[in-house]
């Protein structure tokens, strides 16, 4: 504008009054909104139009109202409290979608450039899968860029984001205002990576105000500019498509007629690669194999995936059995398979373990985009059976268990044994009490049981039950813990 209108000289602007365009450029007082029915900017600044559009699933944005938000470091520094700020509905600019028009169904609205804006669908965010943003040709090469902040509760591991077509990496954005900034660079902070947006905002905030600002574990960030636009009619536009697989994702499977024979994990042949898994390898049992799992100890595989059947060697079916097994990965997910360790019938005799590694910031699995279970886990839509051998699994103090003791009486005749876990729960009114300890020895004549470490509690027992004076046997209990079946990490 030549200055006419908003009597503050040549390139100067005037617009509408919303919230998020209460900035230092412009002004939006009561004289100001009295004769102008809007706010005036001057020329250090510009207003630019961009249009969000085509947001997907475009069942949940229908009729559905864009929020922004003013975003800068010093507004935010100037905040008592950043979630209060998040949450005053009055610093808040809603904008109506719009049905007609060019681009349709989009929410068109005006920006000062230099500054950050934090925006959101609805009244609490919605997550998008898919979102466009076309940005005005009247944008000039010249012109501030802008930063917007947009934060996402479903499995977003990745924003695939691409201008004009043309593929953008993620981490890709530089220090804010930095002249290497192009259109579309991006941050992606997931919630494996809560210090990540951290730099985009200044070690000046507060402590409280730090934490309420980085709390939202998952957000995007991305600049829009102009600098790369290829002629002045040019309009960029820009795409986000919201990618919820990082590392495996879950391609569509169908079962298959289980095999007649059996595989063995120890026979390269019998996997279709013909080689036996590796550490930090994905592995599947297909469709209709029938594997037998037969080593001694495997290598971390980083996910097991069971669409077939996998199950723990016996004697029975194996006659090469090694007896105690473990098998070691990060994940274990029996999707359209199934995993047996024992059946009711021929219960499993060996030590057979399940051993899971990983960390919080290792990669997750992900089963639909609002579930990713994170690692170091066991899941099943599939079938999973598991039976151990049978074991005597509870008995009663037969004399007390003093304090400071380690031995002590209980029933006779039980398969326990040297190595076993018990635990002993509280006789008294402090709950507390109960204890967990490794037995040392066990004479199954007499019921004589030592531990390995002493007693810190004092445990009531007897030789005779007291259902007769109580009318039930209240001598403290003794539980095995032990099982053959073990799922650790």
């Amino acid at each position: 504008m030549d200055g006419t209108l908003t009597r503050k000289g040549p390139n100067t602007w005037a617009t509408f009054d919303y919230p998020h365009l209460h900035q230092p450029e412009c002004d939006w007082d009561q004289s100001v909104l009295d004769e102008f029915n809007g706010v005036i900017c001057d020329n250090t600044a510009q207003l630019r139009r961009l249009a969000f559009y085509g947001a997907s699933p475009s069942s949940l944005f229908r009729g559905m109202s864009m929020k922004v938000l003013k975003y800068d470091n010093d507004q935010l520094a100037a905040q008592g409290n950043v979630t209060a700020h998040l949450l005053d509905k009055t610093a808040w600019t809603e904008i109506i979608i719009k049905d007609s028009g060019s681009p349709s169904n989009s929410w068109t609205g005006v920006y000062v450039t230099g500054h950050r804006y934090r925006f959101h669908f609805g009244e609490t965010g919605l997550n998008f899968e898919n979102l466009e943003i076309e940005v005005s040709e009247r944008w000039e090469p010249t012109d501030k860029e802008i930063q917007f902040f947009h934060n996402f509760s479903d499995v977003r591991v990745a924003i695939n984001v691409t201008v004009d077509g043309v593929q953008v990496n993620n981490d890709t954005l530089k220090a804010p205002g930095s002249s290497l900034n192009q259109i579309g660079m991006n941050y992606v902070q997931n919630d494996t990576d809560k210090d990540g947006m951290k730099k985009h905002f200044p070690k000046s905030l507060t402590l409280t105000q730090g934490e309420d600002l980085y709390k939202d574990p998952m957000m995007i960030s991305f600049v829009i500019n102009a600098k790369s636009k290829p002629n002045k009619y040019h309009y960029h536009k820009l795409k986000f498509i919201g990618q919820r697989c990082w590392g495996p994702c879950q391609p569509p499977t169908k079962k298959k007629p289980l095999e007649t024979k059996f595989r063995f994990w120890s026979n390269p042949a019998d996997w279709t690669s013909g080689k036996l898994p590796v550490a930090d390898e994905d592995v599947e049992i297909e469709p209709g194999w029938n594997m037998i799992y037969d080593l001694a100890e495997s290598p971390i595989v980083q996910v097991l995936t069971i669409n077939g059947r996998l199950t723990f060697s016996n004697s029975v079916n194996n006659p090469n059995h090694p007896g105690a097994l473990n098998l070691k990965a990060k994940h274990v997910f029996v999707r359209i398979g199934e995993l047996f360790i024992g059946t009711p019938e021929e219960p499993h005799q060996d030590e057979a373990r399940i051993t899971l590694y990983g960390e919080k910031d290792s990669k997750a699995m992900v089963y639909d985009n609002a579930i990713e279970a994170g690692n170091k886990l066991i899941a099943s839509v599939g079938n999973i059976t598991m039976v151990g051998k049978p074991r005597d699994k509870m008995t009663r103090l037969h004399t007390p268990a003093e304090k400071g003791s380690s031995s002590f009486k209980v029933g006779t005749e039980l398969d326990w044994k040297a190595g076993d876990k018990i635990a002993l729960a509280d006789t008294s009114f402090k709950i507390t009490a109960g204890e967990e300890r490794e037995i040392k020895s066990y004479d199954i004549l007499t019921g004589d049981l030592e531990v390995t470490e002493p007693l810190k509690y004092y445990h009531w027992g007897q030789s005779e039950g007291t259902e007769d004076d109580y009318g039930k046997d209240i001598r403290g209990e003794v539980a095995l813990l032990s099982r053959n079946i073990i799922i650790s990490g």
